[in-house]
């Protein structure tokens, strides 16, 4: 399967769906849907529902715009001073200065005492704001202080996530933005260092009419008024917590699907799968990609070894020639002999000491070729199935929707859970035991004890409306919660569980959509102009990830904004563990939608 375009070009679309839904005026015939029938949908089968009519006016219309044409200009001005900084080059900051300029600055001689970070982890310090303000001089000596600490630096950015309407009224207003900044390089010492925080920046207005060209943005001279640095933190580290290790796996990656080389589209190749295959002691490792899987046998040294497998090949053949799609995969005792199996694509193998390979299991029952979540929910001591309906007959699943913000919009086929009875075999008791609500698409599922019972419970994310959790009644029935929070969802497409701040309660970390794009486009008019029923999802579509802090009674606080954890791009997906061994769970969050080139990723 293929998908277009890159991280950009898919915000672009979610918000222009977005104005679609609430620039349709009333009595206005409904668009297409935004996803195509399933191929199999009966003709002249009952009507789908209604999208609701909403509008924002022609000029409301119009401000989005322009307040996005102004915002793009302003990031190209911007380039320039990002250039200079990182060059230490004060004649052409200077340049970019208005007379009446005027700084609000961190504390600069706090940061010396984050400079010698731990030899194993890395070092936080907020920095106290200083209470002077500062004209044109004082900044560029601030500027030459804080070079002092970095070799080079080689990264410089100030993200606008709110602008003020006036931005877009031309060069004589003064306008506002605000944002996220980040300042990155080498020590002298070749340690990592990086001061962030929030910004305020006042600047030239810029003119956005038809028919306008603009050098430079649009700016050029001093345009520059003010500049507040605020919640400013530094960070150094010795290097980078992780170095890439590929080469030296024993991981052949040339036969796989490379998605670098992709101009215009990227694939869906599957993912690691970790477990005891052959039965040494050592863990093994299956990656699936497009229509085939590789297996590679454990070292017990961190390198693995290639098992040549020859793994089947799914693929099917159209119109359109020859397409491969992804077989999903788990390794589990699915038998209940204390060996583990590999599920592959919907089929069950065993590894044959004999054979010294992976062999078909006949005798095992096959399953739907989806996404697993592997638990004993029902406590009887074997491993159960849960199936995610977003692998499931991908992309035939689709259906026509309501509104595209919409919690209870149907879009695809149930999850399943497959009780497993043993030697090879399963039981269907999705709707016996209510474990899947009929809507959404979810990506990935975790278990965990919500309350003191000591049923899991299950937690599953969904990419398009409410997440889904589920409370085990002992291993019988589910009921589904759904007061966790007002949105509880954000186009989530991930979730990882363990208890993070050390109570003893499980927390939750849900992988969602972070866009300052989408934060600058929600700030251009109030809220209020929005359909009420949407307003929440809007917003939640682009907050990003989301922290739950368990309270004890299977209810949770979102903290993620707090935390510091929710603007990590395109989330998609999660993980805890201790990387850099003092004892405390830590956050892994993989993000990234289309990287075309590996030295710059969109994450």
């Amino acid at each position: 399967m293929r998908l277009p375009l890159t991280f950009g070009t898919i915000i672009l679309g979610l918000v222009c769906a977005f104005a679609v839904y609430v620039t349709r005026r009333p009595g206005q015939p409904v668009e297409e849907p935004l996803l195509a029938p399933a191929p199999d949908s009966a003709a002249g089968s009952k009507s789908e529902p209604e999208i609701p009519d909403s509008y924002l006016t022609l000029e409301q219309r119009q401000l989005l715009f322009d307040l996005e044409r102004a915002d793009l200009l302003l990031g190209k001005a911007l380039k320039p001073l990002y250039t200079a900084i990182k060059r230490g080059d004060q004649q052409a900051i200077r340049l970019m200065l208005a007379p009446d300029f005027t700084a609000s600055l961190p504390v600069i001689n706090a940061f010396s005492s984050a400079e010698t970070p731990p030899a194993t982890a890395y070092r936080y310090v907020p920095v106290e704001p200083d209470p002077r303000t500062v004209d044109c001089d004082g900044f560029l000596t601030w500027l030459s202080g804080l070079h002092e600490h970095f070799e080079t630096i080689e990264s410089v950015a100030f993200g606008r996530k709110k602008n003020d309407p006036s931005i877009a009224q031309g060069a004589t207003i003064v306008g506002e933005s605000q944002g996220t900044f980040r300042i990155a390089g080498r020590a002298k010492d070749a340690a990592l260092l990086e001061i962030q925080g929030t910004f305020r920046l006042k600047h030239q207005g810029l003119d956005v009419g038809p028919g306008k060209t603009h050098p430079n943005g649009g700016l050029s001279g001093g345009w520059i008024h003010q500049l507040v640095l605020q919640e400013v933190s530094f960070v150094a580290a010795p290097r980078h917590l992780f170095e890439d290790g590929t080469a030296d796996s024993g991981i052949d990656t040339r036969v796989m699907h490379d998605n670098w080389k992709n101009k215009a589209y990227y694939d869906f190749t599957g993912g690691p799968y970790l477990g005891y295959v052959d039965g040494d002691g050592h863990l093994d490792l299956l990656i699936t990609g497009m229509g085939r899987g590789w297996l590679y046998l454990g070292n017990g040294d961190g390198t693995f070894r290639d098992s040549e497998w020859k793994s089947p090949v799914f693929e099917t053949t159209s119109a359109a020639g020859r397409e491969y799609f992804v077989p999903f995969a788990a390794i589990f005792d699915a038998t209940s002999d204390g060996g583990q199996e590999v599920l592959f694509g919907g089929r069950f193998y065993r590894w044959s000491a004999e054979e010294q390979t992976l062999q078909l299991l006949p005798s095992a029952m096959e399953l739907p070729n989806a996404d697993t979540s592997l638990c004993d929910f029902d406590r009887d001591g074997r491993t159960d199935v849960y199936l995610l309906n977003a692998g499931r007959d991908f992309p035939s699943f689709f259906t026509k929707t309501k509104g595209f913000f919409d919690n209870e919009r149907i879009f695809g086929k149930e999850n399943l859970l497959f009780r497993n009875l043993g030697d090879g075999k399963f039981e269907d008791v999705t709707h016996t035991t209510n474990a899947s609500p009929a809507r959404g698409r979810a990506f990935a599922a975790t278990w965990l004890f919500a309350n003191d019972d000591l049923w899991p419970d299950l937690f599953a994310a969904n990419e398009f409306g409410r997440n889904l959790f589920l409370i085990n009644q002992e291993g019988q029935r589910f009921v589904e919660v759904e007061d966790v929070d007002s949105e509880f969802g954000g186009f989530s497409m991930g979730v990882t569980s363990g208890d993070l701040d050390g109570d003893g309660d499980i927390d939750l970390y849900v992988a969602n959509m972070y866009s300052k794009a989408g934060h600058r486009i929600y700030h251009h008019l109030p809220l209020e102009v929005y359909p009420e029923e949407v307003r929440d999802m809007f917003v939640a579509s682009v907050t990003g990830n989301r922290l739950y802090r368990a309270q004890g009674d299977q209810t949770f606080e979102e903290t993620s904004v707090r935390a510091g954890v929710n603007a990590v791009g395109w989330g998609w997906s999660g993980a805890m563990a201790d990387f850099d061994l003092d004892g405390q769970l830590d956050l892994y969050a993989p993000c990234g939608y289309n990287s075309n080139d590996p030295e710059k990723p969109d994450g």
